[in-house]
Protein backbone atom coordinates (compact mmCIF):
# COMPACT_ATOMS: atom_id res chain seq x y z
CA UNK A 1 0.00 0.00 0.00
CA UNK A 2 1.55 3.45 -1.36
CA UNK A 3 -1.24 5.88 -0.23
CA UNK A 4 -1.44 9.08 -2.29
CA UNK A 5 -1.40 10.80 0.67
CA UNK A 6 2.33 9.09 2.26
CA UNK A 7 4.43 12.21 1.46
CA UNK A 8 2.11 14.65 2.46
CA UNK A 9 1.91 12.70 5.80
CA UNK A 10 5.76 12.81 5.99
CA UNK A 11 5.82 16.31 4.91
CA UNK A 12 3.57 17.30 7.55
CA UNK A 13 5.17 14.95 10.09
CA UNK A 14 9.02 16.69 9.60
CA UNK A 15 6.89 20.20 9.59
CA UNK A 16 5.59 19.61 13.57
CA UNK A 17 9.19 18.14 14.65
CA UNK A 18 10.32 21.54 13.18
CA UNK A 19 8.06 23.53 14.63
CA UNK A 20 8.72 21.79 18.40
CA UNK A 21 5.47 19.99 18.24
CA UNK A 22 6.78 16.32 18.33
CA UNK A 23 4.46 15.04 20.93
CA UNK A 24 1.42 15.35 17.85
CA UNK A 25 3.16 13.53 15.05
CA UNK A 26 1.67 10.26 16.24
CA UNK A 27 -2.40 12.18 16.02
CA UNK A 28 -1.19 12.18 11.95
CA UNK A 29 -1.45 8.28 11.87
CA UNK A 30 -3.74 7.90 15.08
CA UNK A 31 -7.77 7.31 14.21
CA UNK A 32 -10.69 9.35 13.72
CA UNK A 33 -11.08 10.89 16.57
CA UNK A 34 -7.16 11.65 16.82
CA UNK A 35 -7.65 13.62 13.59
CA UNK A 36 -10.20 16.63 14.83
CA UNK A 37 -8.47 16.67 18.50
CA UNK A 38 -7.15 20.34 18.86
CA UNK A 39 -3.64 20.68 19.82
CA UNK A 40 -1.53 23.39 19.84
CA UNK A 41 1.59 24.59 18.26
CA UNK A 42 4.25 27.69 18.82
CA UNK A 43 2.89 29.66 16.11
CA UNK A 44 6.47 31.96 15.86
CA UNK A 45 8.06 28.53 15.34
CA UNK A 46 5.56 27.36 12.65
CA UNK A 47 6.17 30.64 10.72
CA UNK A 48 9.74 29.69 10.83
CA UNK A 49 9.35 26.20 9.17
CA UNK A 50 6.08 27.35 6.53
CA UNK A 51 6.22 31.21 4.85
CA UNK A 52 2.34 30.78 4.32
CA UNK A 53 1.39 29.76 7.90
CA UNK A 54 -0.33 32.57 8.37
CA UNK A 55 -3.00 31.47 6.01
CA UNK A 56 -3.50 28.56 7.83
CA UNK A 57 -4.08 30.73 10.87
CA UNK A 58 -6.36 33.03 9.32
CA UNK A 59 -8.14 30.32 7.23
CA UNK A 60 -9.06 28.27 10.50
CA UNK A 61 -9.71 31.54 12.37
CA UNK A 62 -12.77 29.69 14.01
CA UNK A 63 -10.81 27.76 16.53
CA UNK A 64 -7.74 30.45 17.27
CA UNK A 65 -8.34 31.40 20.96
CA UNK A 66 -4.65 31.42 22.24
CA UNK A 67 -2.53 34.31 21.54
CA UNK A 68 0.96 32.87 19.77
CA UNK A 69 -0.22 29.51 19.75
CA UNK A 70 -1.67 27.92 16.27
CA UNK A 71 -4.92 25.68 17.06
CA UNK A 72 -4.72 22.97 15.09
CA UNK A 73 -6.40 19.85 13.97
CA UNK A 74 -5.05 16.44 11.90
CA UNK A 75 -7.72 16.91 9.11
CA UNK A 76 -7.50 20.56 9.10
CA UNK A 77 -3.37 20.56 8.79
CA UNK A 78 -3.36 17.95 6.20
CA UNK A 79 -6.01 19.23 3.96
CA UNK A 80 -4.62 22.61 4.43
CA UNK A 81 -1.27 21.39 3.68
CA UNK A 82 -2.21 19.27 1.02
CA UNK A 83 -4.31 21.54 -1.05
CA UNK A 84 -4.34 25.30 -0.19
CA UNK A 85 -0.67 25.50 0.55
CA UNK A 86 0.72 22.35 -1.37
CA UNK A 87 -1.69 22.53 -4.71
CA UNK A 88 -1.85 25.90 -5.28
CA UNK A 89 1.83 26.09 -5.66
CA UNK A 90 1.59 23.37 -8.35
CA UNK A 91 -1.48 21.05 -9.15
CA UNK A 92 0.59 18.09 -9.52
CA UNK A 93 3.02 18.55 -6.33
CA UNK A 94 1.53 15.50 -4.97
CA UNK A 95 1.36 13.22 -7.74
CA UNK A 96 5.12 14.31 -9.18
CA UNK A 97 5.92 13.24 -5.12
CA UNK A 98 3.64 10.20 -5.47
CA UNK A 99 4.76 9.35 -8.82
CA UNK A 100 8.82 9.40 -7.49
CA UNK A 101 7.80 7.56 -4.57
CA UNK A 102 5.80 4.98 -6.81
CA UNK A 103 9.13 4.79 -9.65
CA UNK A 104 11.10 3.06 -6.98
CA UNK A 105 9.26 -0.72 -7.59
CA UNK A 106 8.70 -2.31 -10.40
CA UNK A 107 5.42 -2.31 -11.35
CA UNK A 108 5.76 -5.24 -13.68
CA UNK A 109 6.42 -7.57 -10.86
CA UNK A 110 5.13 -5.95 -7.84
CA UNK A 111 1.38 -4.72 -7.23
CA UNK A 112 0.60 -1.42 -5.47
CA UNK A 113 -2.68 -0.57 -3.92
CA UNK A 114 -3.38 3.16 -3.23
CA UNK A 115 -5.86 4.13 -0.54
CA UNK A 116 -6.59 7.22 -0.50
CA UNK A 117 -7.33 9.16 -3.94
CA UNK A 118 -9.04 12.70 -3.91
CA UNK A 119 -8.70 14.06 -7.25
CA UNK A 120 -8.77 13.98 -10.88
CA UNK A 121 -5.25 14.43 -11.66
CA UNK A 122 -3.91 11.30 -8.84
CA UNK A 123 -6.93 9.45 -11.07
CA UNK A 124 -4.72 10.46 -14.09
CA UNK A 125 -1.51 9.80 -12.54
CA UNK A 126 -2.48 5.94 -11.63
CA UNK A 127 -4.44 5.25 -14.94
CA UNK A 128 -1.18 6.45 -16.72
CA UNK A 129 1.14 3.93 -14.63
CA UNK A 130 -1.90 1.01 -15.94
CA UNK A 131 -3.73 1.33 -12.36
CA UNK A 132 -7.27 1.02 -12.32
CA UNK A 133 -9.90 2.56 -10.35
CA UNK A 134 -12.25 1.41 -7.81
CA UNK A 135 -14.63 3.59 -5.70
CA UNK A 136 -15.63 2.57 -1.99
CA UNK A 137 -19.01 3.71 -1.11
CA UNK A 138 -19.80 3.59 2.51
CA UNK A 139 -23.64 4.10 2.75
CA UNK A 140 -24.26 6.71 5.20
CA UNK A 141 -20.46 8.42 5.52
CA UNK A 142 -20.89 11.73 3.21
CA UNK A 143 -16.98 12.01 3.91
CA UNK A 144 -15.55 14.27 6.94
CA UNK A 145 -16.60 17.73 5.45
CA UNK A 146 -17.09 20.36 2.30
CA UNK A 147 -13.55 20.23 1.30
CA UNK A 148 -12.42 20.08 -2.18
CA UNK A 149 -10.30 17.02 -1.22
CA UNK A 150 -13.34 15.23 0.19
CA UNK A 151 -15.76 16.08 -3.17
CA UNK A 152 -13.71 16.20 -5.78
CA UNK A 153 -14.35 13.17 -7.05
CA UNK A 154 -18.38 13.24 -6.16
CA UNK A 155 -19.40 13.47 -10.04
CA UNK A 156 -16.35 11.13 -11.41
CA UNK A 157 -18.14 8.13 -13.76
CA UNK A 158 -15.34 6.39 -14.88
CA UNK A 159 -14.31 3.86 -12.52
CA UNK A 160 -13.32 0.12 -13.20
CA UNK A 161 -16.03 -0.72 -10.81
CA UNK A 162 -17.22 0.14 -7.20
CA UNK A 163 -16.60 -1.47 -3.64
CA UNK A 164 -19.69 -1.42 -1.55
CA UNK A 165 -18.34 -1.02 2.09
CA UNK A 166 -21.85 -1.83 4.08
CA UNK A 167 -20.55 -4.72 6.42
CA UNK A 168 -18.55 -4.85 8.78
CA UNK A 169 -14.29 -3.89 8.93
CA UNK A 170 -13.62 -8.04 8.40
CA UNK A 171 -16.08 -8.37 5.84
CA UNK A 172 -14.78 -5.65 3.86
CA UNK A 173 -11.21 -6.67 3.86
CA UNK A 174 -12.58 -9.72 2.57
CA UNK A 175 -14.23 -8.19 -0.51
CA UNK A 176 -11.14 -5.69 -1.05
CA UNK A 177 -9.20 -9.11 -0.94
CA UNK A 178 -11.01 -11.10 -3.18
CA UNK A 179 -10.70 -8.67 -6.02
CA UNK A 180 -7.22 -8.21 -5.30
CA UNK A 181 -6.97 -11.78 -6.11
CA UNK A 182 -9.64 -11.71 -9.30
CA UNK A 183 -7.54 -9.13 -10.57
CA UNK A 184 -4.35 -10.57 -9.72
Amino acid sequence: VIPMAKVLRDEVEAFLRNSGADEYVPLVYGCQQDKIRTFYIDEQQALSQCEKWAEFVADHSDIQDRPGLTAVTVRRILQWWGTEYRRTQDPDYWTKAWSAEVGQYDLEKEHVLIDDVRFINELETIKQQGGLIYKIERPGFDGANNHASETSLDDYRSWNGIIRNDGTLQEFYHKVEALAAQLL
